[in-house]
């Protein structure tokens, strides 16, 4: 398979809605008498592939909760109609889009090399979730499926918050998947971006994801940088050697 940091935003696009239609294994705790640690081991995400149909394993404390709201067509019409009028396309635009017709979801995001990290990690995030260890605002999560066309595949592991304009909250959800245990670097992204198929390497120049966090191990702490959906300066798109995987979300 062709080294995805070489596709361009409508390939993205295409790959991320090729996945949302294939299964999702949910555990909801509301509607199952099986304990978690049992369906965990179950459903491992390094044992279940694409190639069996399956996109994502999922977990959530209600099945109200796993709702994704589904952007209306106005705004589609309303985004190809801005892309036609105007020349410099912005994210200031895609928040007003998001504002505008209350879709306001986002989520954490970091990769995890499949096998018994992406599975340790998983089980983290999945048991801190369904206990209510990730905030009151965190109630959905979900991994994806081993690919086995991609070498060295890496899940990419989301956790859902609903209203990514809540600073406040946005950073209080980073700080409760720290305490549980993820060091990695994790990105937030909203949902508006992939409604609207802003991935990496668009024609419009904006930033798919809005926070970069990074842990820094000597000080215990979390360095979080907000993008403002703006590239550096000196950059134009992703370098190739960063994981930027996580974008097909």
């Amino acid at each position: 398979m062709e080294q995805r940091w070489k596709w361009k935003s409508d390939e993205f696009h295409k790959e991320s809605l090729a996945q949302h239609s294939e299964q999702i294994i949910v555990y909801d705790l509301s509607s199952t008498t099986e304990k978690l640690e049992i369906w965990l081991e179950k459903f491992s995400p390094s044992s279940l592939s694409r190639k069996e149909g399956i996109g994502y394993i999922a977990v959530t404390p209600c099945s109200d909760n796993a709702v994704k709201k589904v952007p209306p067509p106005d705004l589609f019409r309303a985004w190809e109609t801005l892309c036609n009028e105007e020349e410099n396309i912005a994210w200031k635009d895609a928040l007003h889009l998001a504002e505008k017709y209350d879709l306001k979801q986002g989520k954490w995001i970091f990769m995890a090399q499949t096998g018994p990290k992406a599975n340790c990690l998983w089980k983290r995030v999945a048991t801190s979730l369904v206990h209510g260890e990730l905030g009151r605002y965190s109630t959905f999560a979900k991994i994806t499926a081993r690919n086995d066309d991609i070498p060295n595949y890496k899940h990419a592991i989301s956790i859902r918050t609903d209203d990514f304009t809540d600073r406040k909250d946005v950073m209080a959800v980073e700080q409760c998947l720290r305490r549980a245990g993820v060091k990695c670097m994790m990105k937030y992204k909203p949902n508006i971006n992939s409604h609207l198929g802003i991935y990496r390497k668009n024609d419009w120049n904006i930033l798919p994801t809005l926070y970069h966090s990074v842990y820094d191990v000597r000080n215990w702490e979390s360095v979080v940088h907000s993008t403002d959906g703006k590239y550096p300066a000196h950059q134009r798109g992703v370098s190739e050697g960063e994981e930027e995987d996580l974008i097909v979300l």
